[in-house]
């Protein structure tokens, strides 16, 4: 799953930034907004919503209303929150995505953080978090965040029957969902363990697993929080 979320955004990113008239949109980087940033994304990374649907979305959230408009699949997207530099909008029934306008230390131009989620109550959540320049040029990722591993979301006591090898050995397909927050510049990654555990293995795995790892944007990247 990872991999394909990967592949759905830099394939997008190569068909540009351009808005649905076909110019690129310039956004002054000292007054970017989450909103600007929704409205600006190329259409290959949110085509199921049309830059027109987009900005009534966005005007409609800006009046304290949040009506679901119909996408490109048939479907109904709506906004679930907005402020000036956060941004939440429900995609599908499956999918969501958020939008973070992160401050660079020294720098005039801030970081656009942008997090993919897909899961529902039947399937196990999964995201994908990119970065991006106020130009939405795609930044690489690893130098904003270390991606998490299984044993960073386990806390074993000493005297445990266990170990982090074990209960890896238990999680054929790890995936993991991140959240921002829209009042601080925290992000919490959760470890999704999905279907194909089996209910004792679960119950062994509940034991020992932490309900999240947060991680902390210090101005330069992400950092996690002991």
């Amino acid at each position: 799953m990872k991999f394909v979320l990967r592949f759905i955004f830099l394939f997008s990113l190569c068909v540009g930034s351009l808005t649905a008239s076909g110019t690129k949109t310039i956004i002054a980087p000292d007054t970017l907004t989450a909103a600007d940033v929704f409205i600006s994304l190329p259409a290959g990374v949110l085509e199921i919503l049309t830059h027109e649907t987009r900005r009534d979305l966005v005007d409609y959230a800006r009046n304290d209303s949040t009506p679901a408009l119909l996408n490109s699949l048939g479907g109904r997207s709506r906004i679930l929150e907005l402020t000036p530099n956060f941004l939440e909008v429900k995609l599908t029934e499956a999918s969501s995505m958020q939008i973070k306008v992160l401050t660079a230390t020294g720098k005039k131009s801030p970081v656009i953080m942008t997090i993919y989620s897909v899961g529902n109550e039947t399937t196990a959540g999964d995201s994908d978090v990119q970065f991006f320049d106020s130009s939405l040029k795609p930044l690489a990722v690893d130098k904003f965040l270390r991606q998490p591993e299984i044993r960073d979301f386990f806390q074993i006591p000493a005297d445990a029957d266990t170990s982090y090898k074990t209960l890896a050995d238990m999680i054929p397909f790890p995936a993991y969902t991140f959240t921002a927050s829209p009042d601080s510049d925290e992000v919490t990654a959760r470890l999704t363990i999905g279907a194909a555990v089996s209910l004792d293995d679960k119950k062994i795995l509940d034991r020992y697993l932490l309900p999240g790892v947060k991680y902390l944007w210090n101005g330069k990247r992400l950092q996690p929080v002991k």
